[in-house]
């Protein structure tokens, strides 16, 4: 009778198991709702919690932490924590059953819990030396110290022993898999011993090469491997002296070289607990919160038991900040859930009555929750609901050198020489377009630099540069490269990509006669996409300015049928764009935006719609629809044809489109179209197809203005989402649509923009 009650007992725990685990949201899909919904890392460290402590952590997060708008918790677990994958460690503390529970109670409450695990150093504590070291001796990097410990501050294994990853690499994935984590904080701090002389191992070599291998073969492990995030105090990788901060909160070691050696998706949590006037030398507070996202890092800073020092943290962190910047974190070293909770439910600071010094941690933390909060709170970067995000595209071929134009054309040649030789083709006509700043060298990143100004001065918040790529490589990308990465203040104005995935012919100029010939093919090969997909995630898209939505980069597609040619059909087109968004979280990335550009008519020749552009839209998992021009929707019925009239053209095809695709659709405003310089000038001229095509005519900048305005009324009397306006073009000079200056509009249509949207930064 017992072993039936028992049986049944069994049967209704594993049911009630299940019925739990099937109630409860998936990481992945938690994970994306929860970014959705926060922009800002309000996050809160809790030290290891004993299994009898269980219940206060619940009521710490459900009923303190969680009201007060704490997002994350970062649980610092060791190892206290049962693991199944070596016994031989002895290791006590949580189960996975506890485990899984403070996943469970962290989402329902909307707070993402990330495990913590100190790697390398913290491998002991006063007299007591962790099991890792105490069951693996040989793992130790100074196994002459004492066993007492004395004369060191805490063991660290050796980075150089062959079997030490065998093991540690088995814990972590018992953690993730036990929290079902999105991410893991692998510590690293306070690393003093790496690189000991009289490690048989590591003696001789460069420590910052040591400290870097251990952060990689993490990283490979846990981001490549495991596909989750990786965060690290960020010590290690300061240099004592160039910073001010000390031996304690950067390296005086060496290790801080590591910096250019380690992958730059990891999260840097930058800890700092005294006020700014305690380090010397800083020419303002805190400057690695700054370095880190200079370096291309995302960063977490962190205080702990100082109100005043957590104020002051925030502030200098919104200084310059990019999105590279998470937020805060608040460190709990000493301080139990059942204290924090009844400290920060106190109303005055002395309302528990004890003193010492345990109790002045205590408060001191609650006290720095409080103030780091409300700070944050009142700098957080509201994003209003009026805010309109203003990108504009570019289109990058007005500088020398480019290699494949070398080939065809010269040395020296640019686009610009199509502007300088066109001429007036009708009565009315105005050519040539003369540039007010010359014929610039935009691979120049001094000349970059003055086109950033002033967009950036113009209320434009990025670039959407028009971006190729074919099967034998790159094409145009010296502006981006060479100009606008190296411009010294890039930091102004985020950038992004439309692939501009389309055949590229000879139309520079065009003479009529014969079809133009197509020189580099715009459908590629899959192996060419895997290509372009790993360039893009790697090079561009962990720059602090690349644009994204959300936190995730923007990234657009011009053609969708050269893109369903590349792979043969929609699924494997679909799988294809699946892949690429896994590229990108596997580099630490939240995901991608990826957007459609799609038209109702072609424009270049040989260019094709999709049969169903809304389906296909659908099928392949776009995340937003724009337009490129609004010739892709309006027909350009007379030579010169009024820009009001097209304005009102493409107008009626917005309203379509908000309601077509089941994503947001980005409106677009075009400044002009007149692609005759692209026409050969010997040429009689006409509407005879691309580049001999009617123009609009009318374009004044007080007209452009007025479209703007339209535009801005249209984008916030819709519903919320992404406010995302498309600008044609910065730069297409030689189709008759550009901001930049002339001689004889001089800057308007910019101070157009400005006038409507204001200055961005």
């Amino acid at each position: 009778m017992k072993r039936t009650q028992a049986a049944a007992m069994i049967a209704i725990a594993v049911l009630a198991a299940a019925s739990a685990r099937a109630s409860a949201p998936s990481g992945k899909a938690w994970l994306e709702k929860w970014r959705a919904e926060n922009r800002q890392w309000r996050a809160y460290h809790l030290m290891t919690p004993s299994p009898e402590r269980i219940p206060a952590v619940k009521t710490l997060v459900a009923d303190v932490l969680a009201p007060m708008g704490i997002n994350v918790l970062v649980v610092e677990i060791d190892y206290n924590f049962q693991f199944a994958s070596h016994p031989e460690l002895e290791c006590r503390g949580l189960n996975k059953q506890q485990a899984r529970e403070l996943t469970e109670v962290c989402r329902k409450h909307g707070v993402r819990l990330i495990p913590l695990f100190n790697c390398l150093g913290h491998q002991s504590w006063g007299s007591r030396t962790a099991p890792l070291l105490a069951k693996y001796p040989e793992f130790d990097e100074t196994p002459s110290v004492p066993k007492d410990n004395k004369g060191i501050y805490c063991r660290e294994w050796c980075p150089s022993h062959p079997e030490v990853n065998r093991i540690v690499f088995d814990l972590l994935d018992e953690l993730v898999e036990a929290f079902d984590a999105e991410a893991l904080h692998v510590g690293m701090d306070e690393v003093f011993l790496i690189g000991d002389k009289n490690c048989p191992r590591c003696k001789g070599k460069d420590v910052a090469d040591l400290f870097a291998k251990v952060v990689n073969e993490l990283h490979g492990h846990l981001v490549g491997k495991r596909g989750v995030e990786m965060l690290m105090w960020s010590d290690r990788l300061l240099d004592a002296a160039a910073t001010g901060y000390g031996k304690w909160e950067a390296s005086a070691t060496g290790s801080h070289r590591a910096i250019d050696r380690v992958p730059k998706d990891i999260i840097m949590c930058d800890w700092h607990y005294e006020l700014p006037k305690t380090y010397r030398g800083q020419a303002k507070p805190y400057p690695s919160v700054r370095y880190f996202q200079e370096k291309g890092f995302r960063v977490l800073p962190a205080t702990w038991r100082n109100p005043e020092a957590a104020v002051a943290l925030v502030r200098a962190s919104r200084e310059g900040a990019t999105d590279k910047m998470l937020g805060i974190l608040f460190t709990g070293w000493s301080v139990g859930p059942e204290q924090l909770a009844a400290a920060l439910q106190a109303k005055g600071e002395g309302a528990s009555g004890k003193t010492g010094k345990r109790e002045d941690t205590v408060r001191g933390v609650a006290a720095a929750i409080r103030a780091g909060l409300k700070e944050l709170q009142s700098s957080a970067p509201q994003e209003p609901r009026e805010k309109i995000t203003v990108a504009s595209y570019y289109f990058g071929n007005y500088h020398p050198g480019d290699p494949r134009n070398t080939k065809m054309k010269g040395k020296d040649w640019s686009e610009w020489e199509l502007v300088k030789a066109a001429r007036p083709r009708f009565p009315g006509h105005q050519q040539p377009k003369v540039p007010l700043w010359g014929y610039l060298d935009e691979s120049d990143p001094n000349v970059m630099a003055r086109k950033i100004d002033a967009a950036a001065d113009h209320g434009i918040d990025a670039f959407i540069f028009d971006w190729y790529y074919y099967d034998d490589g790159p094409f145009l990308d010296r502006p981006i490269d060479q100009g606008f990465l190296k411009a010294a203040n890039n930091h102004r104005l985020k950038f992004a990509f439309m692939w501009a995935n389309h055949d590229w012919l000879e139309i520079q100029p065009y003479k009529r006669g014969a079809p133009p010939k197509l020189l580099f093919p715009g459908k590629v090969t899959p192996a060419t996409f895997d290509k372009i997909c790993d360039h893009v995630i790697h090079d561009y898209f962990q720059h602090p300015s690349y644009w994204r939505i959300d936190g995730r980069p923007y990234f657009s597609y011009y053609d969708l049928t050269k893109l369903l040619e590349s792979f043969g059909g929609v699924e494997a087109t679909r799988a294809a764009l699946d892949k690429f968004r896994q590229k990108a979280r596997a580099a630490g990335l939240p995901g991608l935006h990826l957007n459609a550009v799609v038209w109702g008519q072609a424009i270049l020749p040989g260019e094709k719609k999709p049969a169903d552009p809304a389906k296909l839209v659908r099928d392949l998992g776009f995340d937003s629809v724009t337009s490129y021009v609004w010739i892709h929707h309006v027909p350009l019925p007379e030579q010169q044809t009024d820009y009001n009239k097209v304005r009102d053209g493409y107008f009626a095809y917005w309203d379509r489109a908000e309601t077509m695709f089941g994503v947001p659709y980005f409106p677009n405003v075009t400044m002009g179209w007149d692609s005759s310089p692209r026409a050969h000038q010997d040429d009689p001229f006409g509407n005879f197809g691309y580049p001999f095509t009617n123009t609009i005519s009318g374009n004044t900048p007080e007209r452009f203005r007025e479209a703007l305005q339209k535009t801005k009324e249209r984008m916030l009397s819709r519903k919320d989402g992404p406010r995302v306006l498309t600008i044609n073009c910065w730069n297409e000079w030689t189709e008759g649509s550009y901001l930049e200056p002339d001689t004889v509009h001089g800057m308007k249509y910019l101070e157009a923009i400005r006038e409507v949207f204001g200055q961005r930064r």
